[in-house]
């Protein structure tokens, strides 16, 4: 994954310098898009914009299920926090219990219509 964000008007960090512009799934507070170009995946999230391939979409999509399910234990509190650490570079996401529901439809949405249109051998082919 490689974490996207602008500093004075220019990308920094874009891996794919296109826009992608297949749209997956849409959710209050996001989108994924796809480009059959290159097969990467865009996230928007809130703040948050990362790019992906379709193997780090499932990752994702996997570690957000396993944190969705740990929240709707009922001993933790209410406004209990998960973190999402990208990499071994310190960067990370911090998200409310909602928003971990929400990205968690969203990214899981966004896999399945990904899946549907791709040969499951090959895991980088374009969406």
């Amino acid at each position: 994954m490689k974490l996207l964000f602008k500093k004075e008007g220019k990308v920094i960090g874009d891996e794919f310098g296109h826009q992608h512009e297949e749209m997956l799934f849409e959710s209050n507070r996001g989108f994924v898009r796809c480009c059959r170009s290159c097969g990467a995946f865009e996230l928007r999230f809130g703040n948050a914009i990362i790019g992906m391939r379709l193997e780090e979409l499932r990752l994702l999509t996997d570690t957000v299920s396993r944190l969705e399910s740990e929240f709707t234990d009922e001993s933790r509190p209410a406004n209990d926090h998960a973190v999402i650490w990208l990499g071994h570079d310190g960067s990370g996401f911090r998200f409310r219990r909602e928003e971990i529901a929400e990205l968690h439809r969203l990214l899981a949405g966004a896999r399945l219509f990904a899946m549907m249109s791709v040969d499951p051998s090959d895991l980088d082919s374009p969406c």
